[in-house]
């Protein structure tokens, strides 16, 4: 069965196919058999004796006008374009079908999303407790300090009052007193600023970590994204708790997505719990004093027998 020879590609072909599907029908004379493609007959006289029209990038021509570089690899005969269309034809719809699928694919999988309860996180979260605890410590003993320094100075300002104004106790002391004030204004507000600092720091390292462990459970379970929420019930008698609880961004959650309790597990990790103290470890090195051993009752020794 003879064969029209092509130089071009699988694909070369279903391209121009699918944009001029009259021109690959035509480049191989006595493919169309009766009447199999309409089109390229002229409505009057036999088909059979009359030339094909070639509708060659939208100008008609003869068969004596085709060029060759439109020749093609296509089997003879009806059966042959039948067969090439309806590949054509599947090729192109899967094509389409799979490029429309995928984002509908994507639509129904969806996205995987989870609540945590910060506020609880941080209640929770013993080594921001343990490094709160000390800043709360150490601020209290600073305003203890403040409070000590300004009952100095009253008492120096009772002791004005005994001067005479324009004396030089009276200057010398209220000169003291100014520099005592000027002196405790300064160094408060620069231990303020001390204290701020300090404590953004703490409450920074702390939402790191939650940060980090919240992270690492959304890529190890495929969480896409985690919001805010918070577990306090609202107080209908508190007009504050009631605003607060109107400006929560999430109205209801499925328990099974708050995530709280395990980020505030692997947080802990590894942490003794509070107020339980360990017993001191005995060193296992070369070293080492061997811990002693319990005393065992000496073994009666059997009597020889003779």
């Amino acid at each position: 069965m003879p064969f029209c020879r092509s130089r071009y590609t699988i694909a070369d072909i279903l391209k121009l196919t699918l944009e001029f599907p009259l021109l690959f029908v035509d480049r191989c004379p006595g493919v169309v058999s009766n009447g199999l493609v309409t089109g390229l007959y002229p409505p009057t006289g036999s088909r059979h004796n009359t030339a094909p029209i070639f509708h060659t990038w939208g100008r008609p021509t003869t068969e004596a006008a085709r060029s060759p570089r439109f020749d093609l690899i296509i089997q003879q005969g009806s059966a042959g374009v039948r067969r090439f269309f309806f590949v054509a034809t599947t090729v192109a719809t899967l094509l389409s079908s799979l490029t429309a699928d995928g984002p509908l694919r994507a639509q129904q999988q969806g996205t995987r999303i989870a609540v945590i309860d910060l506020q609880t996180v941080f209640k929770n979260h013993q080594r921001f407790q343990t490094k709160k605890d000390a800043f709360n410590k150490d601020a209290d003993a600073y305003k203890a300090h403040v409070r000590d320094t300004q009952r100095k100075g009253n008492a120096e300002i009772e002791k004005l009052k005994q001067f005479k104004p324009g004396t030089p106790e009276y200057t010398n002391l209220e000169k003291r007193l100014a520099g005592m004030r000027a002196d405790l204004q300064v160094e408060t507000q620069l231990k303020n600023k001390e204290m701020a600092l300090r404590e953004a720091q703490i409450f920074y390292e702390a939402y790191s970590e939650v940060q980090q462990q919240v992270a690492k459970f959304s890529g190890e379970y495929g969480i896409s994204m985690v919001l805010r929420f918070e577990q306090t019930e609202i107080d209908p008698a508190n007009l504050q708790s009631v605003r607060m609880g109107l400006s929560r961004p999430v109205v209801y959650v499925y328990p099974q997505l708050d995530i709280t309790a395990e980020v505030i597990k692997r947080l802990n990790a590894g942490i003794p719990p509070a107020n339980v103290s360990r017993a001191p470890q005995v060193p296992r090195g070369r070293n080492a004093t061997p811990a002693p051993r319990r005393s065992q009752a000496p073994r009666a020794t059997p009597p020889r027998r003779r």
